[in-house]
């Protein structure tokens, strides 16, 4: 099995989703995570038997951290400055 985040994050991003669009999310602790979004929706089962991708709101958090830094990236070259 991958990166659950990962995964989220690729299926986000292949749905057009980028900083600031919104998103609905179903999250449940042992089960997983739902995501709909304006174009379709994404289903994503958590891998509830390690540690690190076991919490459906952990894998949340670091699409929304990722997501969030790209769009900071896109700004700063916008903008014509070097992104952190």
């Amino acid at each position: 099995m991958g990166d659950p985040a990962a995964e989220l994050l690729d299926a986000l991003r292949r749905d057009g989703v980028g900083r600031g669009d919104l998103v609905g999310l179903a999250i449940a602790p042992g089960v997983g995570v739902g995501a709909a979004t304006a174009r379709g929706s994404i289903a994503l089962a958590a891998a509830s038997t390690t540690p690190a991708s076991g919490d459906p709101a952990a894998l949340v958090r670091r699409a929304d951290q990722e997501l969030r830094r790209a769009g900071e990236r896109g700004v700063a070259r916008h903008r014509g400055e070097h992104p952190r």
